[in-house]
């Protein structure tokens, strides 16, 4: 075996399996570009490109724990490489390692500072983190490099602020990179979520789905149909109705409050006396529709998968409810919302009028809840905490880069 890895490898074998690669990443058949990388590291596993190419397969995979041993393999081999530096940044943001991939991309641009790939990666990576005005700089810097690059287009477009002035320029740039490439998924997504702020669901949904033929394995973009659908749905809308309106008044509040100081004390006061109301009416929202919303999505989930098209969604479910007629699962969710809001009920009156005991179990209870929402709210929002501290170190050391030049 030793033997066998020690011989020489012909040049012929090496142009064989460099063509065959280049073949399946220009067509995106990431499994065939793995499995020939693989069989090319057997033969030669000293060979930066076959190492590099399994690292950038396993990544577009999505196993990217699994492409780090290549990609540090490769940067052994070649440490000047900056694109093998760049997919190391990729695998490193996405394993949450961030001081590391922000490294990795600065010698990647210190190495090649006019590609425009790699000033994408850094503002895709300032987007990430919750800093859209540090991603805008380093996007434009990337447009500046390749003004057709649509990735680049696109990264300026989404960066954009969160104002009508914004909106208007992110349509417009997806819409100028959409002529140069129209048939590009990640494009037609962004077109579909302005749709979606718009509002305008049924031409959200158009560019999802057409987003979802051109590349049917993305969950991003089947679960974004999926919010266009449950946007059109009418017991849908209206069990999210109180919840919704509060939250566009008091984005309302908040964007005229930036764009008229002299607003500001007039809002802060009306919102000290409001928000006791504000809250407890999401507070009470919380308690009686959410956990209806949650099981009229689980009941429903078979009709948005057959609409958007996914194959077998009338089969399996809880007692193979999913093969179940709409009317008869709309039935049991109504018997569903009945007894849970009788049972709310009953408990409200046993806390009033019952014994103490009764109106502490309740009360644990509804503390319980409570904690359980809280709990995943923070666990999903918790990779935010840390974004000033990793904006703030980012921008400073990639000022220095602007400034040299690059």
């Amino acid at each position: 075996m030793a033997g066998s890895q020690n011989s020489p490898v012909s040049l012929e074998s090496t142009t064989h399996y460099l063509t065959l690669v280049n073949r399946f990443i220009g067509s995106r058949q990431w499994d065939r570009v793995l499995e020939t990388a693989k069989e090319w590291i057997g033969k030669n596993p000293e060979n930066a490109q076959a190492q590099r190419a399994t690292a950038q397969a396993l990544v577009n995979l999505g196993r990217h724990a699994e492409a780090e041993p290549f990609i540090m393999t490769t940067l052994r081999l070649r440490p000047e490489d900056d694109f093998a530096l760049y997919i190391a940044s990729l695998i490193n943001f996405k394993l949450k390692r961030f001081s590391v991939a922000e490294d990795m991309i600065q010698k990647a641009i210190e190495i090649k500072p006019r590609n425009s790939s790699h000033w994408q990666h850094l503002a895709w990576m300032c987007y990430s983190q919750g800093d859209p005005k540090s991603g805008l700089r380093w996007a434009e810097k990337a447009l500046e490099l390749s003004p057709r690059d649509t990735g680049a287009i696109n990264m300026v477009a989404i960066c954009q602020p969160k104002d009508e002035e914004g909106r208007a320029t992110k349509r417009r740039l997806i819409g100028e990179a959409l002529e140069i490439t129209p048939d590009n998924p990640v494009l037609l997504n962004n077109l579909g979520i302005e749709h979606l702020n718009t509002p305008d669901f049924a031409a959200a949904e158009a560019c999802f789905r057409r987003a979802l033929t051109l590349d049917p394995t993305s969950k991003i973009y089947r679960k974004n149909l999926f919010i266009s659908l449950k946007a059109t749905d009418r017991i849908y809308k209206a069990l999210c109705a109180p919840r919704d309106g509060i939250l566009k008044f008091m984005a309302a509040l908040r964007n005229k409050a930036k764009r008229t100081i002299v607003l500001l004390p007039i809002i802060l006061l009306f919102w000290f006396g409001a928000s006791r109301y504000v809250l407890a009416i999401l507070v009470l929202w919380f308690i009686l529709v959410w956990p209806m919303l949650k099981v009229y999505e689980y009941l429903t989930l078979a009709d948005l998968s057959k609409k958007a098209g996914e194959i077998g969604a009338n089969r399996g479910g809880f007692l193979g409810h999913r093969a179940w007629s709409p009317r008869i699962r709309l039935g049991l969710f109504t018997v569903i919302l009945v007894s849970f809001w009788s049972a709310v009920a009953l408990g409200f009156k046993a806390a009033t009028q019952g014994e103490p005991v009764e109106r502490y179990l309740v009360l644990c209870s509804l503390i319980a809840f409570f904690f359980a929402i809280t709990a995943v709210m923070v666990r999903r929002r918790a990779r935010f905490f840390r974004s000033p501290l990793h904006a703030w170190n980012r921008t400073r050391k990639f000022n220095k880069l602007m400034g040299n030049g690059a």
